[in-house]
């Protein structure tokens, strides 16, 4: 079992904020950024960057402006307001914009000026690269349950009786990006899942990892019939590091539908659930995750297995035996499955994929766990193909347009081979016969 710390403090991966992004590509020749010293609703302030006796009057004219970041914390206005530049005056370092903002930019505002291409057009290139072209490593275990791996950014397919419940990524970690935080506001509150069908008299699997917050909780993992409005079987620990209980249980005679609940015994307390896990034992097929739209995403699938480390309770890390020719995929209702081939699945299946980026939902705040040098390159080979033609840069600029789309071709080739050789030392430690360049996963060749 892992030792369960305290929080880190200073980073163990590498993460960057949207603006940590956007000030690396300005930097790459599409502009300037800085901290403004003032301003009002027509013009931005910076007599440390904007101002000098060494530039022209008007050098940022027909630049666009964008406020990057309130200084009050707070995302009020004008944060994330473009205007475009009309005038700009070195020697009190005013950039003048027009139309107007609709607050005036204070000291400790910043800013970015962007140069060539509306800054909009950036962020939505940003965005196509993270949804469409950054796939990262991931394990997740196989399971029927409408965001059982918790990495919804919501809480919808989660409700709650007797509780509030959360989506949170503090520390210490479970498995993920986010996990469920359940905090009961009556002895017995619980989060419940939305209803699945079953069929009477058949068996099946339901496990959860699990964390007590402190050492009077009793986190509880229960089977609940919904028809019949009863419990079908409950697991329970008070272990204060990530565990994983687990039960198998039999549908009764009479029982549809039921919903997993994930409880704590006593009131205002709090326990921490991810990749709850329930399937048909026997089944032919299972779902995959949500994430996985391509099946070539998929570098791997492994048969679980787990420690016992106590009743009912297995250490949370798996083990697991790689599967070769096992399953085929199979697009159900605009899902991909994983169905066997080979008899019925007997006990939990995860599976090692690439699993695709979302767009940023905040600038300042939210971080991405994505090499950045990657990031640039992909996202400036984008722009400057967008601006080829004289109609976008005019016919000037047209052979540096060219020069600089090379150049960012060639780096986004070279830091997607470093991140494909990434993945294969992550598989390889699982698996150290498969390899993973290209689109799917093949064994690798015999070496006499």
């Amino acid at each position: 079992m892992a030792l369960i710390s305290g929080a880190w403090t200073t980073a163990t991966l590498e993460a960057h904020t949207r603006a940590t992004v956007l000030r690396r590509v300005l930097r790459e020749g599409f502009g300037e950024y800085g901290t403004a010293t003032g301003g009002s609703t027509s013009t931005v302030v910076d007599t440390g960057m904007l101002q000098s006796s060494a530039y022209p009057d008007d050098k940022y004219k027909g630049m666009w402006a964008r406020i990057e970041y309130d200084a009050g914390g707070n995302a009020a206005a004008p944060e994330g307001e473009i205007r475009p530049v009309t005038s700009s005056t070195a020697s009190s370092g005013t950039a003048t914009v027009n139309p107007v903002y609709s607050a005036a930019p204070a000291a400790g505002d910043r800013y970015q000026l962007w140069a060539f291409m509306h800054p909009q057009k950036v962020l939505d290139t940003l965005d196509q690269v993270l949804a469409q072209d950054c796939y990262l490593p991931d394990w997740t275990v196989l399971t029927e349950v409408p965001d059982g791996d918790m990495e919804q950014n919501n809480t919808t397919d989660w409700s709650a009786t007797d509780a509030t419940v959360t989506k949170v990524t503090t520390e210490p970690a479970m498995w993920g990006k986010r996990w469920l935080s359940v905090v009961t506001t009556s002895t017995g509150g619980y989060a419940y899942s939305k209803p699945m069908r079953v069929v009477p008299g058949k068996r099946y699997h339901l496990s959860a990892m699990v964390r007590a917050s402190a050492a009077s909780t009793t986190p509880t993992l229960t089977a609940y019939d919904l028809t019949n409005s009863a419990s079908i079987s409950a697991k329970t620990t008070t272990n204060l590091t990530n565990v994983r209980l687990h039960m198998e249980f039999a549908a009764p005679s009479t029982c549809y539908q039921v919903s997993i609940r994930l409880g704590n015994a006593e009131n205002t307390v709090t326990s921490f659930w991810d990749e709850v896990c329930m399937f048909e034992i026997g089944a032919k097929d299972i779902a995959l995750p949500w994430w996985v739209s391509d099946k070539n995403q998929v570098k791997g699938v492994f048969t679980a297995k787990w420690t016992d480390i106590g009743t009912d309770v297995w250490d949370p890390e798996p083990t697991g035996d790689l599967e070769r020719d096992r399953y085929n995929y199979r697009e159900s209702r605009g899902r991909l499955r994983l169905v066997s081939r080979q008899g019925g699945i007997h006990a939990p299946i995860y599976i090692f994929g690439t699993r695709p980026e979302t767009a940023y939902a905040n600038e300042n705040t939210e971080t991405k766990p994505v090499d950045l040098d990657w990031l640039v390159a992909r996202t400036m080979s984008l722009l400057f193909r967008q601006m080829q033609g004289p109609l976008s840069i005019g016919l000037q600029h047209a052979e540096w347009v060219a020069e600089r789309q090379k150049y960012w071709d060639d780096e986004w080739k070279r830091e997607r081979r470093k991140q494909e050789q990434r993945i294969q030392d992550v598989l390889q430690a699982q698996a150290p016969e498969v390899f993973v360049y290209g689109d799917g996963w093949e064994e690798a060749p015999l070496v006499n």
